[in-house]
């Protein structure tokens, strides 16, 4: 019986290695697959923080772009204000000088013809019609009063 018995014992101990090996390559790939998974995560996690990066890298640039852009446009608000304010002051400046020409032309006109009411008929055509008008009337004025000292 005891060479029976043996049998058994080493026909158990010939299927154990096998046995064992097999749970071994099994634990083996296992470790392989999950080793696989992990690189994979992060590979993922990797790729996530890369784009996660370049999307703050663009926000950035966005950023940068739009104080650019709000800077330009105050700058061409500042610009069109200078301008406006230019622009005023030459129509200021025109205005003043119109008169300051009207006044001259009249005292001209006083001074030739010495009549105080002309020289506010003078300033009044002259403001109304322009220069050329207040030119004319001085002109039919001047032959008026020549035409009456002539008589």
């Amino acid at each position: 019986m005891a060479t029976t018995s043996n049998k058994p014992k080493d026909k158990q101990s010939a299927e154990l290695p096998d046995e064992l090996t097999f749970k071994f390559s099994l634990e083996a790939e296992k470790r392989q697959q999950r080793g696989h998974i992990l690189r994979g995560e992060k590979a993922k996690t990797e790729r996530t923080k890369l784009w996660a990066d370049t999307q703050e890298v663009k926000r950035d640039r966005q950023q940068v772009k739009l104080k650019t852009e709000e800077t330009k446009l105050q700058t061409d608000k500042e610009h069109l204000a200078i301008a406006e304010d230019n622009l005023k002051e030459a129509q200021a400046t025109g205005i003043l000088n119109k008169h300051r020409i009207v006044k001259g032309l009249a005292v001209k006109a006083y001074a030739v013809t010495g009549d105080s009411q002309y020289l506010q008929k003078a300033q009044q055509k002259i403001l109304a019609g322009g220069v050329g008008q207040a030119v004319e009337f001085a002109s039919t004025e001047s032959t008026k009063d020549k035409v009456k000292q002539k008589a």
